[in-house]
């Protein structure tokens, strides 16, 4: 009876057979017998390619096409991935080739999209908000404190961190984005018993409210044109 082997591995039969491995070496890669490395080839009608004396492509075109098929089924979804799975069918392979190879199938590489994981119960607290401020007026958010923190170097090191905050009563609503930093035992300590702030409430995993949030970059700008390099200046 025929041994029958599966789609994975005849996926990559079909690719070495298209190197220059002999059949007893693509045999031993892929834990086949020989013979059934033969009829797999005579089924397909492949075409072993010649040796020319030179040296081949690391990457045929029938791996670069299995190559582009498994990245579109989504089986492999990084460079790293691709490159994994095909350095176990050429030893020989790096990862810039791999790149490279996925750059002339026609791919470009994205940064992937860093989202807060939003469940119901995040989204219902979105909304639930949303709707309890929905009527608020200038006048009611001029009395809410915003604050924040950033780091801002003098030399390129992490040295001196900054806090800063609107004036205002410290009667005044506070509002901060529940950061770790903010919602720890000490400062929420602080908040309630030295300043006394009523903490404005906040839906976990929400986007930032903060309007200082937009004025860090031109704060810095500002700290970069006056020529800082002491603590002095700052």
């Amino acid at each position: 009876m025929t041994r029958s082997i599966s789609q994975d591995t005849q996926n990559n039969l079909r690719v070495l057979l298209d190197t220059d491995l002999s059949y007893e070496e693509i045999a031993d890669r892929l834990t086949l017998s020989k013979a059934t490395v033969h009829r797999y080839c005579k089924k397909w009608n492949i075409q072993r390619p010649d040796n020319t004396g030179g040296r081949p492509p690391i990457l045929t075109e029938a791996s670069k096409s299995l190559m582009k098929r498994m990245v579109i089924l989504g089986r492999l979804k990084s460079g790293v991935e691709v490159f994994d799975y095909f350095k176990a069918i050429y030893p020989r392979l790096t990862y810039n080739t791999t790149l490279d190879a996925l750059k002339s199938l026609g791919f470009k590489a994205r940064p992937k999209r860093k989202v807060p994981l939003l469940s119901a119960k995040h989204r219902k607290a979105r909304l639930d908000w949303a709707l309890a401020h929905r009527y608020w007026t200038t006048d009611d958010w001029r009395k809410v404190i915003f604050s924040d923190e950033s780091k801002i170097n003098v030399w390129g090191s992490d040295g001196v961190e900054f806090y800063w905050s609107l004036p205002g009563s410290p009667l005044q609503p506070h509002h901060h984005d529940n950061d770790p930093k903010h919602t720890a035992k000490i400062t929420t300590t602080y908040l309630k018993e030295e300043a006394r702030y009523p903490m404005l409430p906040w839906p976990s995993q929400s986007p930032d409210l903060n309007p200082i949030e937009h004025m860090w970059r031109h704060l810095k700008l500002k700290l970069l044109y006056n020529g800082l390099n002491n603590k002095g200046k700052v």
